[in-house]
């Protein structure tokens, strides 16, 4: 549906969700790496993490519950921008290429007559990766591509986010910001080491913890999080908070800055994260990509967009951020891509619709899916990795070779320790039945393509890149050995 009819049917769901407003003109994306949504003070944390972010979300429409497809960077960014799931845009893992036959929002935009603009703190999201395809002007800020501590601190993006700004002036444009700053390796800016004081964050009986010779395992802290001399878990959790109280500064300086060019009212404004952190919870410390627990599969997303939906409202329904570039679109008044799987989020404001089920997956060595629907949490370990693909050469953590399958109820165990499968066995089979068909559809769409295009072993930075500054960057950050 194109052309007057969708832009009307647009405007009925605005009409519908109590909104009266028309679309904005410009789009800002801000996503932020490694940002668990329960360290947020909008999200019922007790810490003040997040002052701006918490001001942000009184004048914003906030859902509670979203979903990353993977809780890895690459996979997810690209779902984010293509809302399409990982067989169907083919990345992934980290350090895989975005195809240039997958379509991108800002490609949809550009087309549209939108000037797109994209700077990024990560490589693995990267233009030599294929990230910036539809953007007219895409970059890693130069002052970021160094080593050490300080190496993924965003002020360069805030800077850059400034000056493009001042140069797009009065045209519809898309900016998207990737920040970096929670990511480990944690060494937040001096002004904010003392934020946070150790003491609140010893756990009784958590002692201190090895260093791993590499950059995965249980009860561990993965080799490109050491800190040296640093070896208690407390440590780590007070820095991974003043990150976040970093990068909250710096989400506080963009929208400052929209404000005084008059860009704030007129523009639709969205902030989400790839994935969350692991902080010890499952005895997986500092780390994220394995497991399909909430600490690193609920992120946060805020939608601000005046005039065109409500202001204040709180989405209790689980999305997934593969509905993100569909629902931009539909802000915009523009249809979704032809091949997006993601739907518009917008007919969630309204409080009568439905639960949606929400998708992920993690294939780093034994295959997780996970299916979120309401307050249950459904993860299932196939017998066989579903796209034959190992994607990492060291199996840590160990993955069971038999099926596996877990059961949560999220609202009366939002650690996810007891698992319910054999209390709820006719749940969990329902929710398997969904999970087994969804992945019969995800195998249609490419999943053994992918497996065919990798039997020859798994990609690494180095087969992809082949910069030796950006390899030395990715590796620094965990993702390669």
């Amino acid at each position: 549906m194109t052309g007057k009819p969708f832009r009307f049917l647009v405007h009925m769901l605005l009409l519908a969700a109590g909104c009266d407003g028309g679309p904005p003109r410009s789009v800002i994306l801000v996503t932020i790496d490694t940002l668990r949504a329960d360290h947020l003070g909008l999200y019922g944390y007790s810490r003040p993490t997040s002052p701006g972010l918490d001001a942000l979300a009184t004048s914003s429409t906030v859902f509670d519950t979203a979903v990353p497809t993977c809780p890895s960077t690459a996979p997810s960014v690209a779902s984010i921008l293509t809302g399409l799931h990982r067989a169907s845009h083919r990345v992934m893992a980290n350090s895989w290429i975005l195809s240039s036959e997958v379509e991108t929002l800002a490609e949809i935009l550009k087309a549209n007559g939108y000037r797109t603009v994209a700077r990024v703190a990560n490589p693995s999201v990267g233009a030599e990766l294929g990230f910036a395809q539809g953007f007219d002007d895409f970059a890693m800020p130069a002052a970021l591509v160094r080593f050490g501590p300080g190496m993924l601190e965003g002020a360069p993006l805030v800077a850059e986010a400034e000056r493009l700004l001042d140069d797009l002036g009065s045209q519809p444009f898309l900016l998207w910001l990737h920040f970096m700053d929670p990511h480990g390796p944690y060494f937040p800016p001096e002004r904010y080491q003392g934020l946070f004081h150790v003491d609140d964050y010893r756990v009784a009986g958590e002692g201190n913890l090895p260093v791993a010779s590499n950059d995965y395992g249980l009860s561990v802290i993965p080799k490109y999080q050491a800190i040296p001399g640093r070896t208690a878990p407390a440590d780590y959790r007070a820095r991974y908070d003043a990150e976040i109280r970093s990068v909250d500064d710096h989400v506080s300086a963009i929208v400052s800055t929209l404000q005084a060019r008059g860009l704030w009212d007129r523009s639709l404004f969205v902030l989400t994260a790839d994935h969350g952190e692991s902080l010890g919870e499952h005895s997986y410390y500092f780390q994220h990509g394995w497991y399909l627990y909430d600490d690193c599969l609920r992120v946060p997303l805020v939608i601000h967009a005046p005039g065109t939906i409500p202001a204040g409202r709180r989405v209790g329904q689980s999305v997934s951020l593969v509905d993100l570039a569909p629902t931009i679109l539909a802000l915009l008044g523009l249809p979704p891509g032809k091949a997006m799987e993601g739907r518009s989020l917008l007919p969630l404001l309204r409080s009568e619709a439905a639960d949606r089920p929400a998708f992920a997956q993690s294939y780093y060595g034994d295959g997780l899916v996970g299916l979120r629907l309401g307050r249950m949490k459904y993860i299932f370990k196939p017998s066989d990795n579903p796209a034959g693909v190992r994607y990492r050469a060291t199996p840590v953590p160990p993955a069971p070779a038999a099926a596996h399958e877990e059961l949560y109820d999220l609202k009366a165990d939002p650690g996810e320790t007891r698992d319910l499968l054999a209390a709820r066995p006719d749940a969990g089979q329902e929710l398997r039945r969904e999970v087994e068909e969804w992945l019969a559809e995800q195998a249609r769409r490419g999943n053994q393509r992918v497996a065919e295009q990798t039997q020859g072993g798994p990609l690494t930075p180095s087969r992809v890149l082949g910069d030796p500054q950006l390899e030395r960057q990715l590796r620094a950050l965990g993702y390669a050995n």
